[in-house]
């Protein structure tokens, strides 16, 4: 039924040759005046009232956020409701006062003005609350809602995230999520302002039905006319959603960036790029205000026209005794309730659009069609070993092109296991299968003889910690990197890796010492401190299976010669895997696979791949020249 129901919307949404003409030129002037895509935009230029309804459903999926708090909720639609209600009385005790002032009855004039007083003193306090539950509604609404879609981006395969820019994931987080809740305000607000007037209208009609039927029809033309302002509203905000992305995008990477930037003196370029997608923001802005303000005046000045004529209705409809002054005067005055009633109407459609959209790229993240998320199974294994068996493992990032075609190999627990070979051979591909990062095309990857498909998350990632080359250190202080590794963390656990990982010493040289701050992804630290601060976090959190890739080439001679000694002490209890571009790195290790061209072209120790491994022995021919071209450079250069 749900196979027959997304058909039936896709058939729904297929567009006439006219219509994808339009797209196409819609496209192209995407492309050269704002720098946005066809598949940015994902072909959804044209807006039709199937196209404008399919958020709806997102949007309603959202709405569901507000269950949570159903006695917030409760209380903030009583006391919009109270406001309302109170105030649909104002108008009725203003007409009162002038009508009896008219006739000179001072006393009910008094009356119906100190009515007046409660009224507006009722409204006060009742707004008062409608504010106060709101905030208190909506911020904890925000916060669940933000919440999911961060657990949701975390869940979400590592391969989108190959090809999605940041500042998408920031704009969907930040700004949407406000959208969507914010919709509810204004539902709220309108909702109150379009009762109070249409209450009005309706009390108009008691006051003169002549100048009822005048004001009630001049605004529904204008309502009707209004849709093509909001039809142009909808495709510019999605629009303006697309291009904010990439300027949060842009703005993150230089930011994140800027030693690069300043390293490579490409600080021009970059800026000129930031330039390009600044003008494109630009002309939106441009495009947006002169076309959709010029239909906003428009409609004001419709509503102006509307005003005027309703006030010379009822100069002639006095003047022949069908009004009474009072009805006239209050008429002139509430007039403006019925034209925000019908401002708030629009601005609803507006706000309604929006939203659905911001609840479209909501539920992108939180659906698995966009943003796939991870599966696992329910298995965990009690009392691991650390064997890993690759049994006909089929993968390739672009699967017309595989890395690894029917690889098949087995890494004995409790032992050390290195991958070398030339650059774009696949050695770090293999390290990101066995965590499950990517998913397989074909084959299997077992862990003490259960596929990795059958563990559950934790099961799985509990039993392999990865040291990637460029590790990623949190902004916060060098005890609260290793805390979030263990939440109960003690100083001797902690003194403890650190000394392991040949980094303790550093540490309490510093003035704060481990409460030190490192900055956005430890940019205060060296990368070999990096490297062996990743270490400490990989040591503490004490996997039965760790995968090093790269975990030491920032490290200095002696330095890596500590670590190597700590990795052998590991290989006790641990099954250690090693990704190096160096051989000296590995020549201890208990096993050595040569990868190329994504296959395995030898394994075995260091001295039997040397004698029986020629793409091994040329490897490391080449590495031992270079290493003894580099040392007599260091030799002269010592000699000058």
């Amino acid at each position: 039924m749900k196979e027959e129901k997304e058909k039936k919307e896709e058939k729904e949404v297929v567009l006439s040759p006219k219509q994808q003409k339009k797209l196409e030129k819609e496209q192209k002037r995407n492309l050269e005046r704002y720098g946005i895509t066809p598949d940015e935009m994902k072909g959804k230029d044209v807006v039709t009232n199937a196209e404008a309804k399919k958020g709806f459903p997102s949007l309603k999926r959202c709405f569901k956020y507000f269950k949570y708090y159903k006695g917030l909720v409760a209380c903030f639609i009583l006391t919009v409701v109270c406001f309302t209600a109170i105030n649909l009385f104002a108008p009725i005790f203003m007409q009162n006062i002038i009508d009896s002032l008219t006739l000179s009855q001072n006393d009910e004039a008094i009356k119906y003005t100190i009515y007046f007083l409660l009224v507006s003193i009722a409204t006060v306090g009742l707004g008062y609350l409608w504010e106060f539950f709101a905030v208190l509604t909506f911020q904890k609404v925000v916060i669940r809602f933000r919440m999911d879609l961060i657990d949701a981006v975390s869940r979400t395969k590592a391969e989108k995230f190959d090809t999605v820019n940041s500042g998408t994931i920031i704009s969907r987080v930040n700004n949407d999520a406000r959208e969507v809740t914010n919709l509810i305000d204004t539902v709220s607000n309108g909702g109150s302002a379009i009762i109070m007037g249409l209450g009005f209208l309706a009390y108009l009609f008691f006051i003169n039905v002549y100048l009822a039927l005048f004001v009630t029809v001049g605004f529904l033309l204008i309502l009707l006319t209004s849709q093509i302002y909001q039809k142009y509203n909808y495709k510019m905000q999605k629009k303006s959603r697309v291009i904010n992305d990439k300027r949060v995008g842009q703005t993150s990477e230089i930011a994140r960036g800027i030693r690069d930037i300043k390293s490579l003196n490409i600080r021009e370029n970059v800026l000129k790029k930031f330039y390009i997608g600044l003008r494109h923001q630009y002309r939106w802005a441009i495009d947006d205000s002169t076309r959709g303000n010029f239909l906003w005046r428009l409609l004001r000045i419709a509503e102006t026209i509307v005003r005027v004529g309703s006030i010379f209705l009822g100069i002639y409809l006095l003047s022949i005794g069908n009004v009474t002054l009072g009805g006239l005067l209050l008429t002139i005055m509430y007039f403006e309730r019925i034209q925000q009633a019908v401002w708030w109407i629009q601005n609803l459609q507006k706000s309604i659009r929006t939203a659905s959209v911001s609840a479209e790229r909501i539920c992108e993240i939180l659906d698995d069609k966009d943003y796939p998320k991870e599966t696992f199974g329910t298995k965990t294994i009690k009392n691991p070993k650390g064997e890993i068996e690759f049994k006909n493992v089929h993968f390739g990032y672009n699967k017309e092109k595989p890395i690894f075609e029917d690889l098949s190999l087995k890494i004995e627990p409790n032992t050390s296991v290195a991958f070398v070979g030339k650059s774009g051979q696949g050695k770090s591909t293999l390290l990101s299968l066995i965590p499950k990062l990517y998913e397989l095309q074909g084959g299997k990857i077992l862990i003490d003889g259960v596929d990795i498909t059958k563990l559950s998350e934790n099961g799985l990632r509990d039993l392999v910690t990865v040291v990637p080359q460029t590790p990623y250190i949190f902004n916060c202080s060098i005890k609260e990197n290793l805390k979030y590794v263990k939440e109960d963390l003690t100083d001797e656990e902690m003194f403890d890796v650190c000394k392991k990982a040949q980094i303790h010493d550093f540490i309490m040289e510093k003035e704060k010492q481990y409460d030190s701050l490192v900055g956005e992804n430890g940019v205060i630290l060296s990368g070999g401190q990096k490297q062996r601060l990743a270490i400490a976090r990989a040591l503490l959190k004490n996997s039965k299976i760790i995968l090093l890739d790269e975990a030491t080439s920032a490290l200095d001679n002696e330095n890596q010669s500590k670590i190597q000694n700590v990795i052998e002490d590991l290989t006790k209890d641990h099954t250690v895997i090693i990704v190096a571009h160096r051989l000296s790195t590995v020549v201890n290790c208990n096993k050595i696979y040569m990868l190329e061209g994504g296959e395995i072209v030898g394994s075995g120790t260091h001295n039997e791949l040397m004698q029986g491994c020629k793409p091994y022995q040329d490897l490391y021919k080449i590495e031992k020249k270079s290493a003894q071209i580099a040392e007599a450079e260091a030799t002269t250069e010592e000699q000058i």
